[in-house]
């Protein structure tokens, strides 16, 4: 009877599915090289959410199209680079804080590789070394994990943001153009237009413009008041749900910065031993 070790089999597929992904690894990190404006990400007005999003989507064809690959949507394929920039940075601390340590030890095994030393050369010193929160250092893995990350990458939050941004603003357009055309609307129905005085056969004088009556003018006052408020408050509620979505985003980072010293804590205790 042949006896096979699925614990040995499954791990010899996750390791040449592991190879295979890094011909997509290394074009990732190529076209990142090439484009520095997405490698900041920060949107200025001639790199704005749109072009960034089209450069996104260009290089997910690319890395689609790589034989035996893995096949996601622009927006994991982000996620992807995030966590290349996270772990490397991670690791580069944690090498840095063992050659600090007073007192001796062992040395320490870990060093960067090729890869790792080239995005930390591309993101700089600042972003390398850090000015506040550390991000988790977690092993890069091109395998779908079965665990949901635990926090929400900063440049993401950014892209969120400017999304909300932007139906925010064509919704506030489209209040203010529909309460235009109410409005002119309104003005059209009772008329308000001055009529010229008509000469009557046989009299020398004008006849007087007809009145407009007093109910007829505050009926009509009432009907724009009202709309009025109604566009008012379908602004206010679309605000209201813009900066619902906000906090919780702002409450993600910081459950995301609480865990991400969690994990830090970790990460250090499993170098000591």
């Amino acid at each position: 009877m042949l006896f096979i070790n699925y614990t040995i089999l499954l791990r010899t597929l996750l390791f040449i599915k592991k190879m295979l992904c890094e011909a997509q690894k290394k074009l990732l990190i190529i076209y990142m090289e090439q484009h520095e404006e997405l490698r900041r990400g920060q949107f200025t007005a001639t790199f704005t959410y749109k072009k960034a999003q089209q450069l996104w989507e260009e290089i997910t064809t690319n890395l689609n199209s790589v034989p035996n690959g893995q096949a996601k949507d622009w927006k994991k394929w982000r996620k992807t680079w995030q966590d290349i920039k996270k772990n490397a940075k991670a690791k580069n601390a944690a090498i840095k804080r063992h050659r600090n340590m007073t007192g001796g030890g062992p040395a320490c095994s870990s060093s960067l590789s090729d890869q790792e030393t080239e995005v930390l050369s591309m993101i700089g010193p600042m972003q390398t070394d850090g000015i506040g929160v550390e991000e988790t250092p977690l092993e890069f893995s091109f395998v779908e994990q079965s665990l949901p990350s635990t926090e929400t990458p900063l440049q993401d939050v950014i892209y969120d943001i400017a999304e909300m941004d932007s139906e925010k603003e064509k919704v506030d357009q489209k209040i203010v153009t529909d309460t235009e055309e109410k409005n002119n609307g309104a003005y059209q129905e009772h008329n308000y237009t001055l009529e010229y005085p008509i000469q009557k056969k046989g009299k020398g004088r004008p006849q007087p413009p007809r009145k407009i009556s007093k109910t007829a003018r505050l009926q009509t006052s009432l009907a724009l008041s009202q709309k009025h408020l109604a566009s008012m408050k379908e602004k206010n509620d679309i605000e209201a749900a813009y900066y619902r979505n906000k906090n919780f985003i702002d409450g993600l980072k910081m459950r995301a910065h609480l865990r991400s010293e969690i994990f830090q804590n970790v990460w250090w205790r499993h170098l000591k031993m």
